[in-house]
């Protein structure tokens, strides 16, 4: 990794944008065959994929396992998604799973060295595989150190894309961003700074869901870390790609509420393999855990519209988590991050849903390509994998599949095009 460089105007060369695991996946994948650089406004790999938990959906390498959890995404999204897309994803995923071993990832397995596979909420199947409940650093860490490691990414920390436009360069499509260093902490003041144009005529926009701006605009929890992720947005569609399903966001069921402590953060779904149940004040259960989040968040909203949740201070509401005593070193051996954040107490967990993914975006193709050429786009950012629910476990998984296939594509575009 190069720290920073002198102004970019090169051809055979692919910029992107975000330094998540959609972004990071994208450079390495891209970096075997050209220049790569990655643009982040705030430090390398500092995003919402670090956040990641549960684990990810990875099918057993058969045509019955992939053809069944092809099956469990068409039913979660509710017939809006593309069949296409995600029989090519669920297509690439040993690739990627391969590519993450070859890495140094250490998954969870058995005392025979095999990987072990749980279930979630609207999976047929087991098919979550995990680093206990660290998911997201233990990927994010491994990305990151190959990312450091390759010569042929440079990476520009703390500088933010303030322009994107469409140029005519040899009498082809090109691209100009305009970038703005920020000399202070992520967010802050800005002190000494400058302005600088890139040109290049591929790049790879995979700067994450808008979710943080949507919940701070109704004054709702949400499991994101600060980001202006949206300004990405409005950037791409000034430049003529429409934004689709606008609407569509996604809830995590198991938003910690009590104690306070926890809240901010949120219980693994993982944890529905064992006898949990989630009750009203009544003592009554509110949902199926087995389900999958769209209808466990429907019947905890219904539940609360009925009266039936438990209310604390400051207006504050939840829905008991009940954990078998039986099953707390369990529970703690596979989630144990679950013991400093409850401290113990099991009696005393209360949940309620929370903002947590963006499902709208922008459409690509099964090779994460845009309508616009030599635009790709990889992530959260993108539309149309998940519908209107996503399954747990393909969040993350969406950017590592989508970063490697916009990775490749993007080099292919950028040897072609200048060849």
């Amino acid at each position: 990794m190069v720290a920073w460089k002198k102004p970019i105007d090169s051809n055979k060369h692919v910029c992107i944008v975000g330094s998540g695991a959609a972004g990071m996946m994208s450079a390495l994948s891209c970096a075997q065959y050209v220049p790569v650089t990655i643009l982040t406004d705030g430090k390398l790999g500092r995003s919402n994929s670090i956040m990641a938990q549960g684990g990810i959906q990875v099918p057993k390498d058969t045509v019955e396992d992939r053809s069944a959890m092809v099956k469990d995404m068409l039913k979660s999204a509710r017939g809006l998604a593309s069949k296409e897309r995600i029989i090519s994803f669920v297509d690439h995923i040993h690739e990627t799973i391969s590519y993450l071993l070859e890495l140094g990832v250490k998954f969870d397995h058995d005392e025979d060295g095999d990987i072990i596979r749980r279930m979630a909420g609207g999976l047929s199947g087991p098919r979550i595989i995990s680093t206990k409940d660290k998911i997201g650093p233990s990927v994010m860490k491994a990305l990151r150190k190959r990312v450091i490691s390759t010569k042929n990414i440079e990476v520009r920390q703390k500088c933010r894309v303030e322009d994107l436009k469409l140029i005519e360069k040899d009498g082809k499509i090109g691209y100009q961003i305009s970038l703005q260093t920020l000399n202070d902490n992520y967010g802050n003041n800005i002190g000494d700074h400058r302005l600088e144009m890139i040109t290049t005529t591929t790049v790879v926009c995979a700067a994450g869901g808008k979710t943080f701006a949507h919940a701070n605009a109704l004054g709702k929890r949400t499991t994101n870390p600060y980001n202006t992720n949206q300004k990405i947005y409005e950037l791409l569609e000034k430049i003529g790609i429409e934004e689709r399903n606008k609407g569509l966001y996604q809830y995590q069921p198991f938003g910690i509420i009590m104690p306070a402590r926890g809240r901010g953060k949120n219980i693994p779904e993982t944890i529905t393999n064992f006898s949990v149940e989630i009750q009203d004040r009544n003592g009554m259960k509110v949902c199926d855990t087995k389900q999958d989040r769209l209808e466990m968040v429907a019947s905890m909203n219904k539940a609360f519209e009925e009266e039936r949740a438990f209310e604390f201070e400051e207006g504050e509401w939840g829905f008991k988590l009940v954990v078998p005593k039986e099953e707390k070193e369990l529970i703690l051996s596979v989630l144990p991050k679950l013991r400093s954040i409850l401290a113990n107490d099991f009696d005393g967990i209360f949940v309620q849903p929370v903002l947590h993914y963006y499902l709208g975006g922008f459409e690509v193709n099964c090779e994460s390509e845009s309508k616009i050429e030599g635009l790709f786009l990889a992530g959260e950012i993108t539309t149309g994998l998940h519908g209107a629910n996503r399954l747990m476990g393909t969040g993350l998984l969406e950017s590592l599949v989508g970063g490697m296939i916009a990775g490749k594509r993007a080099a292919a575009h950028a040897i072609g095009r200048n060849s």
